[in-house]
């Protein structure tokens, strides 16, 4: 599915930016965050999950990927336990003793997901006999051959339908335990939280309203894309989101205000915040929660600075964003933890010129996704 909308997104830019933008598949998001930081992709879909790891420094990552800025949040992925609905099995309590998908593919943080999902049900991996998958379809593919007696899954998957339609008597998605708060999964797997899905034609294992977990796709750039890219890119996405949702069946579920919610656990791009402000969507809690990022993210950097004006706010600065190392470019001394200026000595080409008022700057002459 991450496939599917990078190469929605690689037309949409090439066809309103004029530049030549290609998508590549990949095996799991947590692989090739660290090719987006550092340049070599241009952008790449990425949970929620592993973006604020990656910007954090936490596993699977073995140090903070300082480059990795939010585009937009394109997809809201719910995830809860699949069952056989005649297991017997009705809630995560009714798990102990039973066999239990816990380790998903390579995608780390999936895993963790999986392990809490229990935890809020007072299940430990001592309780359960775990099983490993080589991903999201190989487990819903274990509960239906009787490999496993649960597994979680992504709600919006065909294969889930499929699997519910196949089953005698279907399937059942169990609701998290009664310890699944959004605080208590934001401080399991940051990143997650829990929403309550409702019966309907594209759900129907549900018979009820049930509180499952949840988490992000989004849109991130890293070093190859300089503040006026984020700036054109965001603003595509935005101004053509509600013809992209009726192209993409997954954007659906992100109403065109909220694809740059407050929620995000990484760092936004300036480019983004630029127009989000413009446009204004820039809200008092978008802007309280980017302050908190970024001095969880700067606590280092800040002890470099030596000239303080006053105007610490990373979402304040008047100036031009305009890098070129490290230092601030307008007199605020979080400046230069921003992206910096995409330079044309690196491998990548650069061909056209974005321009900001008066000051045109080199910019992407061609974007890859992955």
């Amino acid at each position: 599915m991450f496939f599917l909308l990078a190469s929605g997104f690689a037309k949409e830019f090439q066809q309103k930016l004029k530049i030549r933008s290609t998508a590549q598949p990949h095996a799991g998001s947590t692989v090739y965050m660290s090719v987006v930081n550092a340049g070599e992709i241009t952008m790449g879909l990425n949970n929620s999950m592993d973006s604020g790891a990656a910007a954090r420094g936490t596993a699977p990552f073995k140090k903070k990927l300082k480059n990795i800025r939010a585009i937009a949040r394109v997809w809201v992925i719910p995830y809860g336990m699949m069952v056989k609905a005649d297991s017997g099995i009705t809630k995560v309590s009714d798990l102990k003793g039973k066999k239990v998908v816990t380790t998903t593919g390579p995608i780390v943080n999936l895993t963790n997901l999986n392990i809490a999902y229990l935890h809020s049900g007072g299940v430990g991996l001592n309780d359960i006999t775990a099983v490993k998958s080589g991903g999201i379809v190989d487990n819903i593919n274990k509960v239906v051959e009787g490999r496993a007696d649960a597994s979680a899954v992504a709600l919006g998957m065909p294969a889930v339908r499929k699997a519910h339609a196949s089953v005698p008597g279907g399937i059942r998605i169990l609701p998290l335990g009664a310890g699944g708060s959004d605080s208590f999964l934001d401080r399991e797997v940051p990143g997650s939280r829990g929403v309550t899905q409702k019966p309907g034609k594209t759900r129907p294992f549900l018979t009820e309203p049930t509180r499952i977990a949840a988490f992000d796709a989004y849109l991130n750039a890293g070093k190859a894309v300089n503040a006026d890219d984020a700036y054109m890119i965001i603003k595509t996405l935005h101004t053509n989101w509600k013809s992209l949702q009726k192209s993409y069946g997954p954007l659906r579920g992100v109403p065109q205000d909220q694809i740059c919610p407050p929620t995000n656990p990484h760092p936004y791009h300036a480019g983004v915040v630029k127009y989000l402000k413009e446009v204004k969507l820039w809200s008092a809690a978008t802007r309280s929660s980017r302050q908190r990022l970024w001095q969880q993210r700067s606590k280092y950097y800040l002890s470099r600075v030596t000239h303080r004006t006053g105007n610490d706010r990373p979402d304040q600065s008047s100036g031009p964003v305009h890098l070129s190392g490290g230092h601030a470019a307008d007199g605020n001394p979080l400046d230069f933890l921003r992206p910096r200026l995409f330079r044309s000595r690196s491998r990548f080409r650069t061909g056209h010129y974005l321009h900001a008022g008066s000051r045109a700057r080199r910019g992407l002459s061609e974007i890859s996704l992955w």
